[in-house]
């Protein structure tokens, strides 16, 4: 018989749907785009709360942190769960000391690249090493260094409505670089004039010339008053006055090269408010604005731009992020009867915009059970089940829940139970999440091991003692129970298309 405890004895926290609220752009798999960003996640996940962040990364892509606000030091946000009023949450790391600040300013202002990317949205790979000389770390380097706090009675810490902040933050520092020096006490403004100013420091004492100075060829090259240049050598000092004379040169050429930062400035300002397309806005215009930069070689030099292994693997990545904002999910479960040995197990594939009672019917469908008994689905700490159901589990109602609003992941696991008094355990795995082949027909079962169990029989117990009572025919039990079961029944029987005629009725 079943084990699991948890059917009985668990009170489920179901939190209340939002609208409106802020929902991570990542449908799957890690959260952020930037090295900055994963970092950032990366290192949270090292302090080994990893179990306590996957809760708090679908509630980031459910849209349950209503909103956040982001001073030197600090994070406080809000965050929808399973009661009314939503929990407070903070966040806090500790800011860097004036004297670190302008240790780290001095590391970065020795690299012209570094203010030039910072401007432009982009975080330099090697910006570490600035902040390391100036005997600090830039992301926290343990748990120690943050400081967290929620309102909700969850003694773990990050609960999940901190580490669906966490994760918020790490989009967000996509977005703009500035956000994580400011958690560490400085604003962009602050940092932008300092870097100013210091660049300035470093260039007077690089040289102490001006342009009087200045030394160029001026080999044909005619006087502002129309008169010979007096020095007959292949130099001469350039004046104010040759300089807005609009002499010509005897030859002018410019490089034409892909941008150090692809499509900065659409990475700094960010989507749009028009913006109504499914389509990834930085995705899109990070294709064009590439397209764009090709063109422009091939015009000038007349001969093709050479790419980069990185720019074809950039150049795949929004293809995929363009075509996977187009489709519907389709999901590839493992469904197996929990205990069962042999495995008795069915791979189905079903889109993500169906409801989980249609889920429940596909199940029933392809296991080849007569749905005649309550069931009900337990789903990362929630159930959901039937509502005119004696709601013995507070579950929610299936037909209000898309298969696509739990988020799921490969690798996450869902229980469905089937009659309650025979306790039919179902383990679902995620296998793999698809894009829909326009030629199939969903749902759709793609492999299958050995018959369904007859009903009624005592579960899983019951049915080992039926297997074992038909192994020996001999057995003075054994008429009896082919009589009861059917002379007909064989456990390694399995009928793929039978499966798939039943499931194509199901809509």
């Amino acid at each position: 018989m079943s084990n699991y405890d948890h059917w009985d004895d668990y009170t489920p926290s179901t939190p209340i749907e939002v609208e409106g609220g802020i929902k991570a752009k990542s449908k799957r798999g890690t959260i952020g785009d930037t090295w900055w960003s994963k970092r950032w996640v990366s290192i949270l996940e090292s302090f080994g709360w990893s179990s306590r962040l996957d809760r708090g990364r679908k509630y980031a892509r459910k849209g349950q942190v209503l909103e956040f606000n982001l001073m030197p030091g600090k994070v406080e946000a809000k965050a929808q769960g399973s009661v009314q009023k939503p929990y407070s949450v903070t966040i806090e790391v500790q800011p860097f000391t004036d004297e670190n600040w302008d240790h780290a300013i001095e590391a970065m202002s020795q690299k012209a690249i570094f203010a030039a990317k910072l401007l432009a949205g982009e975080m330099p790979h090697d910006i570490e090493d600035a902040f390391n000389a100036a005997g600090v770390s830039l992301f926290p380097d343990s748990s120690k260094g943050i400081k967290t706090g929620c309102s909700c009675p969850d003694s773990a810490n990050p609960c999940k409505h901190i580490a669906a902040v966490y994760y918020i933050l790490a989009e967000e520092f996509d977005r703009d670089p500035f956000m994580l020096f400011n958690l560490r006490g400085r604003t962009q403004e602050e940092i932008t004039e300092a870097l100013r100013k210091s660049r300035t420091v470093v260039a007077e004492s690089q040289s102490e010339s001006n342009l009087s100075d200045v030394v160029v060829d001026t080999k044909g090259m005619e006087g502002a008053e129309g008169e010979d240049s007096e020095d007959d050598g292949d130099s001469a000092e350039l004046s104010v006055a040759d300089f807005w004379g609009g002499t010509e040169l005897e030859s002018f050429s410019v490089d034409i090269s892909p941008p150090d930062v692809p499509a900065a400035i659409i990475k700094r300002l960010g989507t749009p408010k028009f913006w109504d397309s499914k389509n990834d806005f930085d995705a899109v215009m990070s294709k064009l604005y590439g397209e764009v930069s090709r063109h422009a070689i091939e015009s000038a030099y007349g001969e093709p731009m050479v790419l980069s292994e990185d720019d074809d693997v950039i150049n795949e990545d929004v293809d995929m992020a363009i075509s996977q904002t187009n489709d519907v999910d389709v999901y590839q479960f493992r469904v197996t009867l929990d205990q069962s040995e042999p495995s008795i197990c069915r791979i189905i594939q079903v889109t993500g915009d169906i409801v989980l009672s249609n889920l429940h019917k596909i199940i029933q469908s392809a296991m080849g059970w007569s749905d005649s008994h309550p069931h009900v689905f337990f789903v990362d700490g929630d159930y959901y089940g039937e509502s005119d159901l004696d709601n013995m589990f507070n579950s929610i109602d299936e037909k209000t829940v898309k298969l696509s609003y739990l988020m799921l992941e490969k690798g996450d696991k869902i229980s469905y139970k089937y009659d309650f008094d025979n306790s039919w355990e179902h383990n679902i795995l995620v296998e793999k999440i698809l894009t829909p082949y326009p030629d199939v027909h969903y749902p759709v079962c793609i492999k299958g091991e050995r018959a369904c169990p007859p009903e009624n029989c005592g579960g899983i117990g019951g049915y080992g003692y039926i297997l074992d009572v038909l192994k020996d025919p001999d057995d003075l039990r054994y008429e009896d129970m082919i009589e009861w079961i059917g002379w007909d029944f064989d456990p390694k029987y399995f009928d793929l298309d039978d499966i798939n005629v039943r499931l194509s009725l199901i809509t």
